[in-house]
């Protein structure tokens, strides 16, 4: 057909495909389906959280011994996406919000962590999948659900979490979830090394 550009169109193609996978991500984990959410990872995929580093198999048995013991369930809503394609790689940066309803210092509170989550994709056999998905909290609040309460926190606890995600540390603690506390911090060095990581997959195919 005059005039279309066929490599033009097949990109658009593989970027909604990609922001699917995305989308579907929070329902599988959520809801949960354990085996749908598996199979958003290639499988070698890697996943890392304010709660858990590893491999996406990992992940699925964190997600799943927390959903059963019924600790706290997380609630994302996502934003935007940037999706850049080249062949069968892709590399996406998200927008998204994390809430989670839990009792901090014996008040229930809400958690709500405002972050980004930065996807390494690869196509294979015809489906992309994450490779490797990174997170960063770029800041967060702790609130009681009952209006009028008061949540006295221990300062120095409080001061001992990476700053941008503490109030999602210390609620993790108070509610008997693992902690992780080398996330990338936003802005610096680290974040742009994402960046630079995320060119060299389009690229080279490197990690």
């Amino acid at each position: 057909m005059p005039g279309v550009n066929l490599d033009e169109i097949q990109t658009w193609i593989d970027r909604v495909q990609i922001r699917v996978v995305i989308e579907e991500w929070p329902m599988w984990r959520e809801n949960p389906n354990w085996e749908k959410l598996r199979a958003c990872y290639t499988p070698d995929g890697k996943m890392e959280t304010a709660a858990s580093t590893g491999s996406a198999d990992d992940f699925v048995r964190f997600s799943q011994a927390l959903e059963d013991k019924r600790t706290v369930r997380p609630y994302h809503l996502l934003s935007g996406s940037a999706i850049e394609v080249n062949g069968d790689r892709g590399f996406s940066q998200t927008r998204g919000v994390v809430m989670v309803r839990g009792v901090v210092e014996g008040v229930e509170a809400d958690l709500t962590a405002y972050g980004r989550s930065f996807d390494f994709f690869e196509r294979r056999k015809g489906r992309w999948q994450i490779k490797e998905r990174r997170g960063i909290y770029d800041w967060d609040r702790l609130d009681p659900v009952l209006p009028g309460a008061r949540i006295e926190v221990d300062p120095a606890k409080l001061a001992s979490y990476p700053r941008s995600y503490r109030f999602l540390c210390y609620f993790n603690e108070c509610n008997g979830v693992p902690q992780y506390l080398n996330l990338t911090l936003p802005g610096g060095e680290g974040e742009a090394e994402l960046f630079r990581r995320g060119a060299a997959w389009l690229k080279d195919g490197v990690l």
